[in-house]
């Protein structure tokens, strides 16, 4: 395999979960990503031996693995462990808008809760790193029925395609969903949609601009967001 169209050929002879592998660890390599710095995430070992997965498959797969996945319209997709610097971003958002809500009727979450959704007619699981569901309505098991109006993902080299194509698309299919929050781990650069603004996105990339999560009426300065990040995280 010596010329471009012999790459091209091949390259189209891959199933869609090869070619899903193929451009993560391009990702990575090439870091087509800004502000990102850890590991391509691996595929899980189920994943290897067919393409894809039907909803209760991937339930079933999460029960007993020790790894942590997303599911993609079918594709079943390991999530690597985050940086340092990765988790560090994602508690200094969550911390203070947990402090912000703790009196409303909102709950936060962060570390990979899942956040199911349907979007074109396929099924979903993502695990965003913090987002934030409202409302008192309650399931016939006691729990309170999660409606998601903010949604923050810190980018990485396995995830930011996703991350800012996939699953900026998708989100936006949630109702509920007033905000979509990117962050890169190298100071600053945060990307953020909402809905009231027809999810045209709005860079902030100065540590001394402030974030104006409307979802949730906090504004969150973005020096804060990087606190403890050294200044060539990501680089």
């Amino acid at each position: 395999m010596n010329t471009l169209s012999e790459i091209e050929r091949a390259v189209r002879s891959l199933t869609r979960a090869q070619r899903r592998r193929l451009l993560d660890w391009l990702a990575g390599e090439l870091s087509l990503e800004p502000g990102v710095a850890e590991p391509v995430a691996r595929y899980g070992g189920a994943a290897e031996t067919h393409d894809f997965f039907s909803l209760e498959e991937y339930f079933a797969l999460e029960e007993r693995s020790s790894e942590r996945h997303e599911y993609m319209a079918g594709e079943i997709v390991a999530m690597a462990d985050p940086s340092q610097v990765h988790e560090i971003i994602a508690i200094n958002i969550a911390a203070p808008l947990h402090a912000h809500l703790q009196d409303r009727p909102c709950r936060v979450y962060a570390g990979g809760r899942q956040l199911q959704l349907k979007s074109m007619g396929h099924d979903f699981v993502y695990r965003p790193d913090v987002w934030v569901a409202c409302g008192q309505e309650r399931s016939s098991k006691g729990g309170y029925v999660d409606e998601p109006c903010l949604v923050v993902e810190v980018l990485s080299p396995s995830t930011a395609r996703f991350d800012t194509r996939e699953k900026a698309l998708n989100y936006r299919e949630i109702s509920t969903i007033q905000e979509y929050l990117l962050v890169g781990q190298k100071p600053a650069h945060l990307v953020i949609y909402r809905r009231a603004e027809q999810w045209r996105p709005q860079l902030l990339e100065s540590l001394g601009d402030v974030l104006d999560l409307q979802s949730v009426g906090l504004s969150l300065p973005i020096a804060h967001i990087y606190k403890g990040v050294p200044e060539d995280a990501g680089s």
